[in-house]
């Protein structure tokens, strides 16, 4: 009787298969509101296309979403959205367009929109009278939500200088820096001005940049694979060198700013295998070790996703200590232990 069930069931056809293997998630990204009254959920729609849905959690169950936003994905594409406030969300928007040179390249956008998709506008760092001298492709990341003031956020952007002659009113910033950001009225107030070099920065998620990683060049000029990470003190003044790495996971690359412990989480090699690493940002440049990884970057690139896993406030540095505490020292393998001889 089973060969005789396994003989009637429908061969599956590649265009089955195609289809399975092709499927995209039904929600590729979900976040809670402040208050905990609204989530926002990113889906899929037909081809590369998305739409941002907001669903109101109070009342007797009957949850029924309203579609606020939509891409078509020819080209833009929805990749996030989180809320700035309980009523206002940010998403980031990308895609790949032609330049003007023939070249295909990314851009990418940071819209901001009420919870019910009305008074929609954009992040953008704002132009001058004057000829951009380059692409303005990268439309800022946020940093931090939690700067203390509600619907503000610490956004870092990308400045396009702008040609003078002939202009009084040219923009002639050059680099990536950090604003403060108004997400209802777009009104910024510069907190890191533009470096031509800087290549990020991380907030303690208390409205402070205490960690600026930029690129090394040699004496041609040319860009180096290392980088060199600069950290601040919790009471301001000039930025203090805290370590170098390089594009292979050589040297301790941060991640997170950890307030409350005065530290940055980051990643660093170990005898070939990559761990995950605290160190201090009280001038002493303290290292220790988190979780040595068994294999290459995956645990502890796992690791710092959940140390990184912000909610409408700060993670405090109590479930970060119980996250990493979840499989004590004493009872990890010897193989890890062996790997990572100052960890304690």
């Amino acid at each position: 009787m089973t060969a005789g069930m396994a003989g009637t069931a429908p061969a599956e056809t590649p265009d089955d298969m195609a289809k399975r293997f092709g499927a995209r998630e039904a929600v590729e990204q979900a976040s809670l509101s402040p208050d905990g009254n609204y989530v926002a959920l990113v889906q899929p729609l037909a081809g590369q296309g998305g739409a941002v849905y907001v669903i109101d959690l109070r009342g007797s169950g009957q949850f029924k979403p309203t579609r606020i936003l939509v891409a078509d994905g020819k080209p833009e594409r929805i990749a996030s959205c989180s809320w700035a406030s309980a009523k206002r969300l940010l998403c980031t928007v990308f895609g790949m367009v032609e330049l003007a040179i023939g070249d295909i390249g990314p851009v990418s956008r940071v819209l901001a929109i009420d919870l019910d998709g009305q008074n929609m506008k954009m992040l953008g760092t704002g132009r001058g009278n004057g000829r951009a001298l380059g692409y303005d492709l990268f439309g800022g990341s946020i940093i931090d939500w939690s700067t203390g003031v509600d619907g503000h956020v610490l956004m870092t952007r990308r400045y396009v200088p702008e040609e003078t002659v002939g202009s009084r009113a040219a923009q002639t910033k050059d680099g990536l820096g950090v604003d403060d950001v108004d997400s209802a009225t777009l009104r910024s107030v510069p907190m890191e001005r533009p470096r031509p070099d800087a290549d990020g920065y991380l907030s303690d998620g208390r409205g402070a940049v205490r960690v600026m990683t930029v690129r090394t060049s040699d004496a041609a000029g040319y860009v180096r694979g290392r980088q060199r990470h600069l950290f601040r003190s919790k009471a301001g003044g000039p930025w203090q060198a805290l370590s170098e790495s390089d594009e292979t996971g050589n040297g301790f690359e941060p991640h997170h700013v950890d307030f409350d412990g005065d530290l940055a989480y980051g990643l660093k090699r170990i005898n070939g295998r990559v761990a995950a690493f605290s160190k201090s940002l009280d001038g002493k440049a303290t290292e220790n070790c988190c979780l040595p990884t068994r294999k290459s970057m995956w645990m502890a690139s796992s690791l710092l996703a959940a140390i990184t896993e912000r909610s409408a406030s700060p993670m405090s540095s109590t479930s970060v200590k119980y996250f990493i505490s979840i499989r004590p020292w004493r009872n990890w393998p010897t193989r890890w232990r062996k790997h990572c001889p100052t960890c304690r």
